[in-house]
């Protein structure tokens, strides 16, 4: 099958888009061309600026799929519905919520992009189940994953101490706070990290996706900070209604436990008490953390116990097996038919206000 990834940061070989979608992708056998609609020139193929760019690069390749991976601002899903329309190929919204830091989700954006998008994915089920009555054709449910593969070439050093990856906001930066207090060594990734001026001295700037790796297997322990307070607004949910952050996810496919708040988003990826470590209550952190961090034995096992279940659940090479499936439909000359379903798309009108 023939596919566009769209996204920023999807011709860069360092990013997230690239290791979830086009990496994954072309792991399964699938022509894959990447496209940043914010740095056009940068996918060998094209020349101008994004809206003229799409328009040539998708009559020159005609994919099966257009898959996007939208930010605010990037493209407008009207041109995406023009030059899709054009070139025949089926338009797919892949919203990820808070998980992939360029590309967060905003609600808003979910409702516009099931107007013009043939399909569009949400990451959890209750922004899933909340967008049903807009038509279940319309809508997939395409969960965060890892791409183990990405990080085969990680560093193998000595494990200690606690890493956190992500952006703070006032919260997150006192969860820090109580671990520092209670003696343990913390290493911060994260532009704004800086910006706290106690914690500078523990802050490093984001790395590259594909370093992430060697980063998250020094670890001894990955605490799991929660959504910025406005990227939680955006998406219309609270700490305790989010998934896993990607971090948590990439940690174990490097066998490094984390530690996360307790709530359901962790219970549908992981096992707490096998494969997970989990706390309630903020406080809490300044006795379990240190308590973790003396039990080599206990990190270790459940560092592998977190690598076997992101192996056997939670793969992209495995979300795209089943979410490209309904598309291999050939024809009776053998010829790849993208078919989404027989019934008609839902009027262009403005979706209703929802409530997630």
């Amino acid at each position: 099958m023939r596919v566009v990834v769209c996204g920023r940061g999807a011709t860069d070989t360092r990013s997230p888009i690239w290791a979830h979608a086009v990496c994954s992708m072309r792991a399964l056998g699938h022509e894959v061309v990447a496209f940043d609609p914010t740095s056009p020139g940068r996918s060998g193929l094209v020349r101008g600026g994004p809206e003229e760019s799409l328009r040539r690069l998708l009559m020159e390749t005609s994919p099966h799929l257009f898959v996007h991976f939208p930010t605010p601002g990037d493209l407008d899903p009207t041109l995406v519905r023009e030059a899709t329309t054009s070139s025949q190929s089926v338009a797919v919204a892949v919203h990820m919520g808070a998980t992939m830091v360029d590309a967060p989700t905003r609600i808003t954006d979910i409702e516009t992009h099931l107007r013009f998008y043939d399909l569009v994915t949400v990451p959890d089920p209750d922004t899933y189940r909340s967008l049903l009555p807009l038509g279940d054709y319309r809508i997939r449910l395409l969960e965060p994953a890892t791409h183990v593969p990405v990080f085969d070439s990680a560093v193998d050093i000595e494990r200690g101490g606690v890493v956190v990856v992500g952006e703070p906001d006032d919260h997150a930066a006192d969860m820090v706070r109580i671990i520092v207090d209670a003696g343990v060594e913390v290493s911060l990734y994260g532009a704004a990290w800086s910006l706290q001026a106690d914690l500078e001295a523990r802050s490093y700037p984001r790395v590259p996706y594909t370093e992430m790796g060697t980063v998250l297997a020094s670890a001894g322990l990955v605490l799991e900070i929660n959504p910025p307070v406005t990227v939680q607004s955006n998406l219309g949910i609270s700490a305790w209604e989010a998934g896993p952050a990607q971090c948590v996810l990439d940690a174990a496919s490097v066998a490094t436990p984390s530690v996360a708040l307790a709530r359901p988003g962790i219970d549908a990826f992981f096992r707490p008490g096998t494969d997970i470590f989990t706390f309630e209550r903020t406080a809490e952190l300044a006795d379990l953390v240190p308590m973790l961090l003396a039990d080599s034995e206990t990190l270790a096992r459940t560092g592998e116990a977190a690598l076997d279940r992101i192996r056997s659940r939670h793969l992209w090479t495995d979300r795209w097996v089943e979410f490209l499936a309904p598309f291999n439909v050939p024809d009776d000359d053998g010829e790849l038919v993208v078919v989404i379903d027989d019934r008609p798309a839902a009027p262009a009108a403005p979706a209703p206000t929802l409530s997630v």
